[in-house]
């Protein structure tokens, strides 16, 4: 009740016997927070449990806030973690926040993946879906480990080996030199595994199929796209975690959608007093930075950029100076490497015991150490990119862009290739956003062609369908003509899936024609919305044109009511008033055709034969009659016509149950 108060969407679906199976719940400031990522969103997904006495798994929307802190949007609770829940609950999040994002990091479950390939092939066809390699990293324990079980030291090697695989972010590792890194671990399995063939040829085909997949976790590729410093679902995992100390394992379903509410409340505002701190902490030092950097940060009455752009921006910064620059032929390209004095810090990780990766943290992730060789080798950098690719990724220059404008002397830097979502914005902006983000209308959601899908329940089917027909009703509130069109096409559609099934719908009909069933074939197909019209005698031919029409055809014993709108007058005479002659598709007839019909089912065009003598308004019809239809007008009809009482219910009244006592104690009954 409180989200329809506040004006939030939520969603939810039963069962068949009527118990919860899964809701979407939008949560207060979401919107906002999603309007300033326009059209470059990141958007985290990762479901957990042990949140509720009901055993449902709880799943947030999670993306990063201009204040660099992970922020939900929604949360969901869900039965069942099967593909159809998956998509529902993508659908409604496209439902409410209308602009898909740019990227989408899950945990790579493989309903969860064919849930997000059927979104990519209608809604979110340009969203890149990234898999999270922290999540990656406890299948490669799991896949790999058993076969290093008496060789600490060697799994400590492979390991480390594919963590830096993963965490290096150089474009130039691209191609041959990620294959290299890749044959190299697959050896060292090969190694380990001599004396389990079987466990060996296992994990090193789950090894091939994760290579091939590098395009969604290997930052040498995942870096090319703008992910706001996301590499992985661990900001939604803390998160749970969070959530999991706010609620208890027995918590009830009406209870925990508000403590969610109010964590996240109380998060966003801890977030803005702790904005305004980092501001003006960089305020006092500004007046010590180089011109370019002045620029890019502004002042503390006018800031350019958020309190923790600020702080990623200066980390980077105090590495600047370890760099030298060396031109290449290339004009603007500079050959940025560190300087020997300064050691490159590498990412290695460190183990337990037990194998286990001790901190899943990774300061290469935020450009503070390598994960290659590449930095002291050298990083091909412009005044635009760098092969690093962390302006790409988080959106604000790196150290060896802000080495080379201290080498040239910059005096600026331009502030349009900072990330927008770091740039700090007034109010107005914020709403101008917001009103954007409601104006945007979201693409239809197409049906997917995927091979073999499992079948649906009813209650599936019909939440799927309706979750695919919200856009359109979004559409057609926008005018009048949107309204006339979807309803046109809404009524055409049903009523060939009346008439014929599962059938084709470019043809109209292919059952018997039997006089005695053309009313209820008629009643089914026009239902509540249509009725055949007169023919007023002082009505012209030409005013046929743009009238709802139907008419019915037959041949070789099949046929039946076909509708459409007359497009256009064909010939001079436009009702030819020759007796017999038929009315119906031009293959059927034996006169010239007089009109056009516009089929809106398949869009397309068909000359028919209308003439006087077949006109007719009665459902039980000869063949080859045709009728016009106009719409109902219910503005007159009582209410209870259309929403009749019912009768009351014949038979014995049902009395009340008494309850029985239970087994596990004494009745009531004759107790003092």
């Amino acid at each position: 009740m409180w989200q329809r108060l506040d004006g939030l969407e939520f969603f939810v679906n039963v069962d068949a016997e009527g118990c919860l199976d899964r809701c979407f719940i939008q949560l207060d400031g979401s919107i906002e927070e999603w309007a300033l990522g326009g059209s470059e969103n990141v958007l985290l997904f990762d479901p957990t449990h042990g949140t509720n006495r009901h055993r449902l798994k709880l799943a947030a929307f999670v993306t990063v806030a201009p204040s660099g802190q992970t922020v939900i949007l929604a949360i969901c609770l869900l039965e069942h973690e099967d593909e159809i829940t998956f998509e529902w609950l993508f659908l409604c999040f496209q439902r409410v926040f209308r602009v898909p994002p740019l990227s989408f990091f899950t945990d790579g479950d493989v309903a969860m993946d064919r849930a997000v390939e059927k979104m990519k092939a209608g809604a979110w066809k340009s969203t890149i879906h990234l898999l999270c390699v922290f999540h990656l990293s406890k299948n490669f324990f799991q896949h790999l480990h058993p076969l290093f079980t008496c060789n600490q030291r060697a799994w400590c090697q492979v390991f480390t080996l594919f963590w830096q695989t993963a965490k290096n972010s150089d474009d130039s590792f691209q191609g041959e030199p990620f294959d290299a890194a890749i044959q190299e671990i697959k050896d060292l399995v090969s190694d380990a595994g001599a004396e389990a063939p079987a466990k060996r040829d296992a994990g090193l085909a789950w090894l091939g199929r994760l290579a091939e997949r590098r395009c969604k976790w290997a930052a040498c590729h995942v870096w090319q796209f703008r992910t706001w410093g996301v590499f992985s679902t661990q900001r939604a995992e803390m998160l749970q975690r969070v959530m999991k100390l706010a609620l208890k394992a027995n918590s009830e379903l009406c209870k925990l959608v508000p403590v969610l509410i109010e964590m996240n409340n109380k998060r966003r505002d801890l977030r803005a007093v702790d904005e305004i701190r980092k501001t003006l902490k960089v305020g006092v030092i500004a007046d010590s930075f180089p011109p370019f950097l002045q620029s890019l940060i502004g002042s503390v009455a006018k800031p350019n950029l958020t309190g923790f752009a600020m702080d990623l921006l200066l980390g980077q910064f105090k590495q600047a100076m370890q760099y030298i620059a060396s031109p290449l032929a290339t004009d603007g390209e500079y050959l940025i490497s560190r300087v020997r004095s300064f050691p490159s810090q590498f990412t290695t990780p460190q183990f337990d015991a037990n194998g286990l990766l001790q901190d899943y943290s990774c300061a290469a992730d935020i450009g503070l150490a390598e994960a290659g060789k590449e930095d002291e080798e050298g990083r091909l950098t412009t005044l635009r990119s760098c092969s690093c690719q962390f302006l790409t990724a988080w959106g604000v220059p790196c150290r060896h862009m802000l080495y080379l404008c201290i080498h040239l002397q910059q005096v600026s830097f331009p502030l349009e290739r900072i990330g927008m979502k770091w740039r700090f914005v007034s109010p107005a902006f914020k709403q101008q956003a917001v009103d954007n983000l409601l104006r945007f209308v979201p693409p239809v959601q197409a049906s997917s062609s995927a091979a073999a899908p499992a079948p649906l329940t009813k209650q599936e089917r019909h939440s799927l369908a309706m979750a695919a027909l919200r856009p359109l009703a979004e559409l057609a509130s926008l005018s009048e003509a949107f309204l006339t069109c979807v309803r046109m096409h809404a009524f055409d559609v049903s009523s060939h899936l009346r008439q014929n099934g599962q059938s084709s719908l470019l043809m109209p009909g292919a059952d018997a024609v039997t006089g005695s069933r053309d009313p209820a074939s008629l009643k089914s197909v026009l239902g509540l919305v249509y009725m055949p019209a007169d023919y007023p005698a002082t009505l012209q031919e030409t005013d046929l044109v743009k009238r709802f029409v139907g008419y019915k055809w037959a041949a070789q014993g099949r046929g039946g009511w076909c509708f459409g709108i007359i497009h256009s007058q064909s010939t001079s005479q436009a009702l030819l008033k020759v007796p017999h002659v038929e009315s119906g598709y031009e293959e059927l007839i034996d006169k010239p055709a007089n009109f056009q019909v516009h089929h809106q089912c398949d869009n397309t065009y068909t000359d028919v034969a209308l003439h006087l003598e077949n006109f007719t308004k009665v459902a039980v019809a000869p063949m080859h009659s045709w009728m016009l239809l106009v719409e109902k007008d219910w503005t007159h009809v009582p209410a209870t016509v259309l929403n009749p009482n019912k009768p009351p219910a014949k038979g014995r009244r049902a009395t009340a149950r008494k309850s029985v006592p239970g087994p596990a104690g004494p009745s009531k009954k004759g107790k003092k």
